[in-house]
């Protein structure tokens, strides 16, 4: 996609020195340099002057201020991800109910796909949602198929000794109950994936939420000492976002993987689903039993709607094959996203190219962008945007409108009036849409600050994967009489 320029200002030479110093500010990323297709717009050179990376407020720090050290070799790292342990004994919570070795190995494994639900079994009953979503044949066909990578029945059959005919029957039957990505290509050829939670199983079974399965699911988690670290170091952040309108992207430069509009023009199938994390608010609330109801009621959390989960292309197809999604059009769904946008949401979508997923959040609603703001980012959130939030301090008027515009409660006034903000900011750009004087907007980052946006979530699922694993934050739960303490997990 060619890129252009939406924001017009008076260009001159010197602009692109000024925007070099901009970007030069801003922490470095870690990350692989994203293709950029900026060329064409960089000669066109904008006036960036009075342009500067917006204020930081030093009163709110991160819980986790920095990214962990490797513990593991990249040798080390491939052979944990390629061998998954094998558990032998029953887990016996404090009540006396046993969980069979099938349960246990089956969290290993949902645990293994991008930011997981925590490697520390130190409570009771963080296994017995897996005793609710799976038979126990089901759990060991899960625990023996392959990672990370599209298989068909044959390929498993060929792994497990069962026959092509009982194995196409048992992944569908996982399938049918979004427990396994299933999707047909262009050939009639079947193939599946192994899912992960967020973004997985969870929103897949969204019209089996109800607060049993709810309590069960909060259940399963690990500690916030194990859990909180690794969502926001991981390398990546769980969702990426979108600046909210072009057009407050001060030189105009991004490229089609930062439009979110294109993200519909390159896929035919869309659908569209409740979203879990109001759904969760709803139910626990006693507004409804479940997200069915959630939506024969119509209900609203505050003034953000609640049919706003998006699937695209293949991921959209099985969500409409299983029920957990309707279909829709690419103009509804650009509709539902204008929607969401005017409510002062944020776009965002998996961190994928792809985009599987796409959906409109606020820190009020959603577990995901409420997490970031709980912990006040981290180190993943260099990551969250490919844009930098600049303003121009001489044309503000200290309105404090971006204040109760921003979607992550992000931005306060500093002693003199002057908006800053904490390391929660997502760079949606929502608060630039609102600044009465345009003394707000987004710069894209240089290429030596971009992050690397993987093709596909399988390919999101291993690349999350090897960092957790690099760093300690992933490992495997070998049996209960081995298990790690809180102490010994650190």
């Amino acid at each position: 996609m060619k890129i252009v320029n939406r924001r017009a200002f008076i260009g001159s030479a010197a602009a692109l020195g000024a925007a070099a110093m901009i970007t030069s500010c801003a922490p470095s990323g870690s990350g692989k340099k994203e293709a950029s297709k900026t060329a064409d717009a960089q000669a066109e050179a904008t006036d960036l002057s009075g342009w500067k990376l917006a204020e930081k407020n030093p009163a709110v720090v991160p819980l986790v201020p920095f990214s962990a050290p490797k513990k593991l070799t990249d040798e080390e790292v491939e052979d944990l991800l390629e061998n998954r342990a094998v558990v032998t004994e029953d887990f016996v919570n404090s009540d006396g109910t046993a969980v069979a070795p099938e349960f246990q190995m089956v969290r290993n494994t949902v645990n293994r796909c991008g930011i997981g639900v925590g490697s520390l079994i130190s409570k009771d009953h963080q296994f017995d949602l897996w005793k609710r979503l799976y038979t126990e044949e089901e759990a060991q066909a899960i625990n023996e198929m392959p990672m990370y990578q599209r298989f068909t029945a044959a390929e498993f059959a060929e792994i497990c000794g069962k026959s092509v005919g009982d194995c196409t029957k048992l992944c569908n039957q996982i399938a049918d109950k979004g427990m396994l990505h299933r999707e047909h290509d262009d050939g009639g050829e079947t193939r599946f994936f192994v899912v992960g939670s967020e973004y997985g199983y969870y929103e897949a079974n969204i019209f089996n939420i109800d607060a049993d399965f709810l309590k069960l699911k909060d259940a399963t988690g690990s500690e916030d000492i194990d859990v909180g670290p690794q969502f926001v170091d991981s390398g990546t952040s769980l969702y990426r976002s979108y600046p909210v309108d072009l057009d407050v992207v001060v030189d105009g430069n991004y490229t089609e993987w930062e439009d979110w509009r294109a993200i519909f023009s390159r896929n035919d199938t869309f659908s569209v689903s409740p979203c879990v994390c109001r759904c969760r608010q709803l139910i626990q609330a006693g507004k409804a039993a479940n997200a069915r109801e959630v939506l024969d009621k119509g209900l609203t959390l505050d003034e953000h709607p609640v049919e706003t989960c998006i699937c695209t292309g293949k991921h959209a197809e099985y969500m409409i094959e299983i029920g957990a999604g309707r279909q829709i059009s690419a103009e509804e769904a650009i509709s539902i996203v204008e929607d969401g946008i005017s409510k002062g949401m944020i776009v965002e979508s998996v961190y994928t190219k792809a985009a599987e997923n796409i959906c409109l959040c606020h820190c009020d609603c959603c577990l995901n962008v409420g997490a970031v703001r709980t912990l006040n980012g981290g180190p993943a959130l260099e990551a969250y945007s490919n844009f930098n939030l600049v303003h121009r301090k001489d044309d503000c008027i200290k309105c404090g409108t971006c204040v109760e515009r921003c979607p992550m409660k992000a931005i306060t006034l500093d002693p003199d009036g002057y908006p800053i903000v904490d390391n929660a900011c997502v760079r949606c750009g929502q608060c630039a849409t609102v600044c009465p004087k345009g003394a707000r907007g987004l710069l894209r980052k240089n290429e030596t600050e971009l992050h690397e946006i993987p093709e596909t979530l399988v390919d999101d699922y291993v690349e999350k994967a090897r960092v957790r694993a690099s760093k300690g934050y992933l490992y495997d739960f070998t049996g209960q009489s081995s298990a790690k303490t809180p102490a010994a997990a650190e």
